[in-house]
């Protein structure tokens, strides 16, 4: 399942990694274990997925930009967004109660 503190669960609704390409796409699985749904597609590692509070927005890290940023999108998989944009590693942490902020951990200090 998903990396970090965060919910990695929406309603009953895991969310899950595979690399069984060699790299790292998150997956929406139903509740009952099945229908697995690729919400990730790049030939990079995607991580740490956590569900907004609201379970409309998942955020996530990735490094398809050459180094771990913070990304966002929705539920369905659409609407992949860049949020950080530094040349250290930021990885997703969790979300604020409201949906309206996420926290990372970062390397920017030269300890992640």
């Amino acid at each position: 399942m998903g990396a970090g503190p965060g919910r990695t669960m929406a309603n009953g609704s895991p969310l899950a990694i595979s690399r069984a390409n060699g790299f790292g796409n998150i997956y929406h699985v139903d509740p009952s274990g099945h229908n697995l749904l690729r919400l990730t597609t790049t030939s990079s590692t995607d991580g740490g997925p956590v569900w907004s509070p609201d379970d409309s927005k998942i955020a996530y890290y990735s490094d398809r930009d050459g180094n771990m940023e913070v990304y966002i999108m929705n539920a369905d998989g659409s609407d992949q967004r860049r949020l950080t944009d530094n040349p250290d590693d930021d990885i997703v942490w969790d979300w604020s109660p409201d949906g309206t902020k996420i926290s990372f951990a970062s390397n920017r200090d030269g300890k992640l």
